[in-house]
């Protein structure tokens, strides 16, 4: 069976995780510049009530891994309320990792937000809080996506949000856009970047940056939350780049909805499919919560969407990877992508959020057509990620071990 052997790559430090903390996300990077994979994962405490504080464990050669969160960061460690999800990227090309991690806020009424916070490597190998450079707006953060919108080399970020009825988060459109400033800071450029019919449509689930038109420069989807319940943008979109870093109304096109009753995109992701020189999608679809179809969050759904390098993609899920849209069970909070069995071509791995399945190994057969390789059921359902432990380029499923003794393990990556 593959994934068998198991590697404990470290045992959790008191504090780190406790009763009534949900682990919301674990992700690689690497911190401190050793070339070792390091991790950090973030949780929630009360439904978000409660501050908690990110966990950083750092590796070394000796394939340790050890809590080193507060030797980390310059100062005090940043408390934080409710990251459901972050982005580990190098933002200031100093070869360590960085962190952006919009906070939702409590998930629950009466949903008071929360506020974006930005981690970013010094010169001594710390992490220094520039959470105070980006706009100090409270949001109710659901999607994140990164990648280079003005052709600079530099990665930018976009941060979605949704419109609650009693904030107009201070006249500052839902979807915030912001441009790497290559100082280790972001402009906010929200307000002119996007269409209004878009920017002020209520509010999307989730988004991704990609070159859908095969330019050079990056575009962005916006997912929807598709329900006439729901005060949300019912169309998921892509916005083109107009070459100038910047998004125009006649630009915009509308994307294939997914045959799921009531849906809203939780991941998505982009990358060139079908090898023909412009990006495709990669959506993670389940049901929202407060509809007529069902509790929500009772599903999952990975839409493939083709572009034909013109703003307009074709719905080829079928083709591609047939399911069943209305089969109940394990919704995919992360899609991550990598080349899992070592072939040079790029496969897919979910991250599932449900008791049952927490995760998923799908195999591309090089042309963009998908097959089902593993399920992982075992472990941390959010507390799932792949990376390269063994050094041999493949990665590994790495998880922390919730539901036993607390530790984090390496599923040794053995797929062919």
């Amino acid at each position: 069976m593959p994934f068998s052997k198991i590697i404990v790559l470290a045992t959790l430090s008191a504090g780190s995780l406790h009763g009534g903390q949900w682990i919301q996300q674990l992700e690689p990077g690497d911190f401190n510049r050793d070339g070792v994979v390091d991790f950090v994962f973030t949780t929630s405490q009360e439904a978000g009530f409660k501050p908690v504080q990110p966990r950083f464990y750092l590796g070394n050669k000796s394939r340790k891994w050890v809590e080193s969160t507060q030797a980390l960061f310059s100062g005090s460690v940043p408390r934080v309320f409710y990251l459901s999800r972050i982005s580990v990227s190098d933002f200031n090309k100093d070869g360590a990792s960085d962190v952006f991690a919009p906070d939702n806020g409590a998930d629950a009424p009466p949903y008071p937000g929360g506020m974006d916070y930005l981690w970013i490597s010094s010169v001594d190998k710390k992490l220094v809080d520039q959470s105070l450079t980006l706009p100090q707006i409270r949001k109710a953060s659901h999607g994140l996506s990164v990648g280079d919108i003005n052709h600079d080399g530099y990665k930018d970020v976009v941060v979605n949000s949704f419109a609650l009825k009693d904030r107009s988060y201070d006249g500052h459109p839902t979807d915030f856009v912001y441009l790497n400033n290559k100082a280790g800071g972001f402009l906010d450029i929200s307000g002119s970047a996007i269409p209004k019919r878009v920017a002020w449509a209520g509010g999307h689930s989730a988004s991704a940056i990609g070159d859908f038109n095969g330019d050079g420069w990056g575009d962005i989807f916006l997912g929807a939350i598709i329900s006439p319940t729901q005060p949300y943008d019912k169309t998921s979109r892509v916005l083109i780049n107009n070459g100038y870093g910047a998004f125009e109304d006649d630009l915009v096109y509308d994307v294939p909805p997914p045959p799921v009753a009531e849906p809203l995109v939780v991941e998505a992701k982009s990358f060139d499919l079908n090898n023909d020189g412009y990006d495709d999608l990669l959506l993670s679809h389940t049901t929202i919560i407060g509809g007529s179809s069902g509790p929500g969050y009772d599903k999952g759904y990975i839409q493939i969407l083709i572009s034909d390098g013109k703003g307009g993609f074709t719905d080829e899920t079928n083709l591609r990877y047939p399911q069943d849209p209305n089969k109940k069970g394990s919704w995919w909070k992360f899609i991550r992508l990598a080349d899992i069995n070592g072939d040079g071509i790029t496969d897919v791995f979910l991250t599932g959020q449900d008791t049952k399945v927490s995760g998923k190994v799908l195999i591309n057969d090089g042309k963009g057509y998908f097959q089902d390789r593993f399920t992982l059921s075992k472990y941390a359902e959010s507390g799932t990620t792949i990376a390269d432990i063994t050094g041999d380029g493949r990665p590994e499923i790495v998880c922390i071990d919730e539901k036993g003794k607390g530790r984090i393990i390496a599923l040794v990556n053995d797929i062919r």
